[in-house]
């Protein structure tokens, strides 16, 4: 998935380095034991439209990326965007159907629907 933000072309790639950054960031710590998190809480996050996981989708889609991009310069481009609506969809399309991530989101749905 290819961005433009502030006339840089990125490329976020939704890959091992991808779900790394996500895990350290959304861990759940009980009885001493971790419990990564990453992409679970994006697919949640997207769902309830929380533009703050934007920002770290990005970042962490961008981790192997050669053209670095700073997080303020992520976190203004994102609060310029009139519609967020397009971002929080393509995203989770791409968790969807990204080859590292797509098995664990179809799991989180099958969740969902159960719970329901």
């Amino acid at each position: 998935m290819q961005l433009i933000i502030n006339e840089k072309e990125i490329e976020l790639y939704f890959g091992i380095d991808f779900i790394e950054f996500l895990d350290k960031k959304y861990s759940l710590k009980r009885e001493g034991v971790e419990f990564a998190m990453g992409v679970s809480n994006a697919m949640v996050y997207l769902q309830q439209a929380n533009p703050r996981i934007l920002i770290d989708i990005i970042q962490a889609g961008t981790i192997t990326d050669s053209k670095k991009i700073g997080v303020s310069e992520i976190q203004r481009w994102v609060e310029t965007q009139e519609d967020l609506d397009w971002m929080f969809s393509d995203f989770l399309g791409q968790l969807e159907t990204a080859p590292m991530t797509k098995t664990a989101v179809a799991r989180m749905r099958r969740a969902q629907a159960e719970q329901v």
